[in-house]
């Protein structure tokens, strides 16, 4: 679609160890499409899954996800690193 409004709702459990924190994530993402190009399909989607959080104190964390897709069946696998919101 050509709008898009979405959300996730997220828990992360860490655990501290001397070598930064591990993290246990569980996840929810809804996401809506308006103005699509193919009328008739769903323009609702949510997908639900879980991760691992690394992080070492100071720094961003190395997350490891897995999502599997409610309507469509689909999992899929991602990694990101992500940094503190304000820091470079």
């Amino acid at each position: 679609g050509r709008e898009l409004v979405f959300g996730t709702l997220e828990y992360e459990h860490p655990v501290n160890t001397r070598f930064g924190s591990v993290g246990i994530a569980g996840f929810v993402d809804a996401a809506r499409a308006a103005r699509r190009l193919v009328p008739g399909s769903s323009p609702f989607h949510v997908d639900v899954g879980g991760g691992v959080r690394f992080s070492a104190f100071g720094t961003g964390k190395v997350r490891l996800d897995i999502g599997y897709g409610v309507r469509d069946s689909d999992i899929e696998l991602s990694a990101a690193y992500v940094v503190p919101w304000g820091r470079r």
